[in-house]
């Protein structure tokens, strides 16, 4: 049966999945996308629980949001 526990164990899969966003390399590269996405990371969690859905472990969306740093820190090397 759906719940938070079956949820969050994967039980109820496929029926549950996560949520993604998908950035454009380009867009990325500007500066009031990457503050769009740092507030996304940050704020998602309670946003998400507004709305219904469940939201991931605190250590996931950290671990998301190294991601988001380390590729922002990526784009914004000059290219050689």
């Amino acid at each position: 049966m759906p719940s938070i526990e079956t949820v969050k164990s994967n039980e109820y899969s496929p029926l549950s999945r996560p949520l993604f966003i998908y950035v454009n390399e380009k867009a990325a590269e500007r500066n009031e996308v990457q503050d769009f996405l740092r507030f996304y990371i940050r704020t998602i969690a309670e946003l998400a629980k507004e709305v219904g859905f469940i939201a991931m472990e605190k250590s996931k969306y950290d671990d998301e949001s190294k991601k988001l740093e380390d590729f922002i820190n990526s784009i914004s090397k000059p290219k050689e």
